[in-house]
């Protein structure tokens, strides 16, 4: 069997669309393939692009390149050109710079995924000194880190455990449990006002 976009070649493979209900099938040459390749290619069906994805609601058939020239309107990276489309659609940024230029649409989707939009781990030493012999100022500044992050895990705690009584209310509303909505609610209003105090 021949392309049956050139004509010239054998067919080896075999493009199946389907728009508006409608399937149309193309067999296609390796050349005529690879140039119908970079202009449409199908989504991510594995991985970190899944996933990113399916959060933010993304269930499109067909993507654009990249390579394709963004609206006017549309905010794209100075450096890549990426814009928050292509990088909803594929699961990854263009590149560094990405992450500036895009923050307002990326925090969201970092709390969605990670719980916090900042890094709350263990970090080294940024001036790359010793690390086993750190002087006095290095101390009071890891003893500081230290108490900001237990203060920080421990607000992390109250939310989630608000956020778990939240939930169990909600059952409880919908079960008709009013009096154990009534108690989940005020254990809610007693952590949120801990946690006020706390601040």
């Amino acid at each position: 069997m021949l392309c049956e976009k050139c004509g010239k070649k054998s067919a080896v493979v075999r493009l199946t669309k389907i728009v508006n209900n409608k399937k149309s099938v193309m067999n296609l040459c390796a050349d005529c393939a690879e140039d119908v390749q970079s202009s449409v290619t199908p989504p991510m069906l594995d991985g970190f692009g899944s996933l990113l994805s399916g959060l933010a609601g993304l269930d499109n058939l067909w993507v654009t390149s990249q390579n394709s020239q963004p609206a006017k309107n549309v905010k794209a990276c100075p450096v890549c050109k990426s814009t928050i489309k292509t990088i909803n659609q594929t699961g990854k940024l263009g590149c560094s710079e990405c992450y500036a230029t895009f923050i307002d649409e990326l925090r969201p989707l970092l709390r969605k995924i990670h719980g916090n939009a900042v890094h709350l781990g263990a970090s080294p030493y940024a001036d790359g000194e010793n690390i086993a012999e750190p002087d006095d100022e290095k101390i009071e500044v890891g003893a500081k880190r230290s108490a900001e992050k237990i203060q920080t895990e421990n607000v992390q705690k109250e939310l989630s455990e608000i956020d778990k009584l939240r939930n169990e209310m909600q059952v409880a509303i919908a079960n008709e449990e009013f009096e154990k909505a009534a108690e989940l609610r005020d254990k809610i209003k007693e952590l949120e006002k801990e946690g006020g105090e706390n601040e």
